[in-house]
């Protein structure tokens, strides 16, 4: 890891944290966000650290994993670092898998404004080939679809 650049450095180490915690407690990542961050889920627009905790709380799945397939950083001129993290979705039906995305801006600076390591400013969430018109909910390992 030493001879990759600090940006990338620092997104593999927010990329490997991020996904610990979404995939063991999501109400951890309160600790990443901060009122002025932004997330995007799937087009639903969430602002502010509470808003954001309370959507991915509330996400339909309860246990849940992530295969990373490729991630990307790249510093940007203000500071901060741009990532990129694609993968999968894995619930704990194991044919339910769906490939999905991550785009975040971080926060360095931010972060040490409100005493946290890392600041999630701003993140976009897509779930590919799922169409919009189909929810998936997982209940007690059923698989409920609702049109």
């Amino acid at each position: 890891m030493g001879d990759k650049p600090i940006w990338e450095q620092i997104g593999s180490s927010f990329v490997q944290h991020y996904y610990q915690l979404f995939d063991a407690d999501r109400t951890q990542l309160g600790a990443i966000y901060i009122d002025a961050s932004c997330l995007t889920w799937e087009g639903q627009q969430f602002q502010g650290k509470a808003a954001i905790v309370e959507k991915l709380t509330s996400l339909p799945f309860q246990k849940i994993q992530h295969s990373i397939t490729a991630q990307d950083h790249q510093p940007t001129p203000d500071s901060c670092i741009l990532s990129m993290v694609v993968g999968q979705l894995k619930s704990s039906l194991s044919w339910l898998s769906k490939e999905c995305s991550l785009l975040a801006l971080l926060s360095l600076e931010l972060a040490e404004k409100h005493g946290c390591g890392l600041c999630v400013l701003r993140a976009v969430w897509q779930i590919c080939g799922s169409p919009q018109s189909v929810i998936f909910e997982v209940i007690n390992a059923e698989l409920i679809v609702n049109n």
